[in-house]
């Protein structure tokens, strides 16, 4: 399953990058089992992932803005296309 990102504009050059995180999560036990689906929009950063909980083991500085709209959308088009892996025999 490929990862979604959508184009957040915060101002009329600054555009970011967000990742859509599903978690799953049960409720009750055994034949009771509640199954609940949260959704949620989290920033990324150059290498396409998400900031921990703990803001001091993340490293935030690598969260980046995007001038233009099309920088943007060719980081999400190079985050699907690679990584590329060439076998050497």
């Amino acid at each position: 399953m490929k990862p979604e990102f959508r184009i957040l504009q915060q101002s009329k050059d600054v555009f970011i990058i967000q990742k859509k995180i599903t978690r799953v999560y049960f409720e009750d036990f055994f034949f009771w089992k509640k199954k609940y689906e949260t959704q949620h929009w989290r920033t990324v950063d150059i290498y396409g992932k998400t900031l921990s909980l703990d803001l001091f083991l993340s490293d935030f500085h690598l969260f980046i803005e995007y001038k233009t709209l099309e920088d943007a959308q060719e980081w999400i088009s190079n985050y699907y296309k690679y990584p590329i892996i060439n076998e050497v025999k």
